[in-house]
């Protein structure tokens, strides 16, 4: 069951600039609406809800992001249209389409084009009022940072999952010490600080939530990429370790590799960028061994439920699935710090 719209009146929020109003789809932080417009063009309406500071923040951010690739002539990206602070609403053009679900070569070579694409940007100085993405990981002690919240967060859970907790003791912890001492030697080995922000010089434009679980093939096979509401500068061996992590793509070897070979060719003015990229790599893999745990924190495990992406019935055997999943991840983990598993 989806959720439920915002309340707001439609002429009220939208003016009388529209034939009608349909609601697409609901989600953890925006609401969508199909608008066809008089002019017989369709819009879409993006209502960011939570809470007013952070829905706003969100809004502002992606509408500023899409607006600057848009008057730097991006083609794979939306048209932003209008933005409403007060209502919290912005609205972009509307994109036909299927999302991505079985990616293919080509759709590989369109994202290294769209990465060239935001690193050409960021050479220009009116890129340099964008804001850092909203996640960004500019040294190797803020991923650090992360693992270590979102460990605690799980390890002081209550009351206590006997799985969940053998798990994050025996394996995990253990694992996290001995990335974090192999990280540190690697950056240590080249000369870099792993303590130190990267360089402003060596930063670049990231989308942050990057990936085809956030990009649509239009009806002339051409892919736009969607969900900038992170977006901003970023250390780019970040970007590319998480789009080659994130479990929400099905992408094969060939297909990381095809995109490893494009993307590092795109950074290699960056001296340090491969050894960055070898050294965040496995540090990023934890990262991902931990959000995929979420199903196990309450509050996220009610959302889950309320959005009806689950039942509650399901709750242990969607945990104990993902219990599983986050221990081939680890193993994977372990294997990158033996040989980074792409050719560079």
């Amino acid at each position: 069951m989806l959720a439920q719209p915002i309340a707001f009146e439609t002429e009220d929020l939208f003016g009388k600039e529209y034939k009608f109003v349909a609601f697409v789809n609901g989600g953890g932080n925006n609401q969508l609406y199909k608008i066809a417009a008089l002019d017989n063009r369709y819009l879409a309406a993006k209502c960011y809800s939570g809470t007013p500071a952070d829905s706003l923040e969100r809004l502002s951010r992606e509408f500023e992001a899409l607006s600057f690739l848009n008057q730097h002539h991006i083609a794979s990206v939306p048209q932003a249209l209008f933005c409403h602070h007060e209502k919290r609403y912005a609205l972009y053009e509307w994109l036909s389409g299927s999302r991505i679900v079985d990616p293919e070569i080509k759709d590989i070579d369109a994202t290294v084009a769209f990465i060239a694409e935001l690193q050409a940007l960021s050479k220009l100085d009116q890129a340099k009022n964008l804001r850092i993405a909203k996640d960004a990981k500019l040294s190797g002690a803020s991923v650090v940072e992360e693992i270590t919240w979102r460990l605690d967060r799980l390890l002081q859970l209550e009351p206590k999952d006997e799985n969940l907790q053998s798990f994050l003791n025996k394996s995990l912890m253990p694992a996290i010490a001995d990335v974090i001492h192999w990280s540190k030697k690697i950056y240590q080995q080249q000369n870099l600080s792993f303590e130190r922000e990267l360089a402003f010089a060596q930063q670049t434009l990231s989308p942050s939530d990057f990936g085809f679980h956030n990009a649509l093939r239009k009806d002339d096979h051409s892919i736009s990429f969607l969900d900038f509401e992170y977006f901003g500068w970023d250390d780019p061996a970040i970007m590319l370790s998480a789009f080659l992590w994130h479990p929400a793509m099905n992408l094969s070897f060939d297909l990381k590799q095809s995109f490893v070979s494009g993307a590092v060719k795109v950074f290699a003015e960056d001296q340090s960028f491969n050894s960055r990229l070898q050294a965040l790599f496995p540090l990023m893999g934890l990262i991902w061994c931990l959000i995929i745990l979420n199903e196990f924190i309450p509050e996220i495990w009610k959302r889950r439920v309320a959005s009806g992406y689950y039942s509650e019935n399901e709750k242990l055997g969607i945990q104990l699935k993902q219990l599983k999943k986050s221990e081939d991840y680890l193993m994977n983990v372990k294997n990158s710090m033996e040989k980074f598993p792409y050719e560079m």
